[in-house]
């Protein structure tokens, strides 16, 4: 009777242990990135770290293994080829493009490459070539023709963000597809203001 007792609470014990490891666990492994106003990134593991104004914006960086929502919303990718300004092909073959922005063609079956498009390519070249990168998706995930539509990170580079700072990309609207949009709009005012990039015609003359 009694030893049957005592192997109940140990199974009990052992249960509500695993219970308060696995809870820990993901605690420690949480990770909170957010995007101040300038498009940098920023890392903690401690929420109250986290402005007030910023916690909107919030996603986890690590420890997603545990949370299903953001294994569905970001991915870790190699970057295998750059394209132009705002697209890229990834190690497996599928084609991104950088959600909420729109750099200046450099191929386009109907049209002569775009001014400013070189400087666009570059930059983007600079940011993500054959770098490992974390792709974060809003509402729609692919554009009509099949591409992945995603916010790019890449170390500490918010890359739609820096692209839209530096002046090789404007902001573009969607409906559904707004997550970053307030932050890319003040980005663009201060590369317009500022006549960076296309604002500023890339060492020519711009126009506002």
């Amino acid at each position: 009777m009694y030893q049957k007792v005592g192997q109940r609470q140990l199974i009990i014990s052992f249960v509500l242990g695993m219970a308060i490891f696995l809870a820990t666990s993901r605690v420690r492994g949480e990770i909170y990135q957010w995007v101040d106003n300038e498009g940098q990134v920023h890392f903690t593991d401690n929420w109250g770290q986290v402005p007030e104004s910023f916690r909107e914006r919030v996603i986890l960086q690590k420890g997603w293994e545990l949370n299903p929502l953001f294994k569905e919303t970001s991915e870790t990718m190699q970057v295998a080829k750059v394209i132009d300004g705002d697209t890229i092909v990834l190690a497996n073959g599928k084609k991104v493009r950088y959600n909420g922005i729109d750099a200046p063609e450099i191929h386009h079956p109907a049209r002569m490459p775009e001014e400013c498009g070189q400087e666009a390519l570059k930059a983007n070249n600079e940011l993500v070539e054959g770098k490992e990168i974390r792709l974060e998706f809003d509402r729609t995930k692919k554009d009509r023709y099949g591409r992945l539509l995603a916010y790019v990170f890449a170390g500490d580079n918010f890359v739609n963000a820096e692209l839209i700072k530096q002046g090789y990309a404007r902001v573009t609207a969607s409906r559904t597809n707004l997550k970053y949009h307030e932050l890319f709009l003040g980005l663009q005012r201060e590369a317009r203001d500022n006549d960076r990039g296309l604002w500023g015609g890339c060492g020519g003359k711009g126009s506002k």
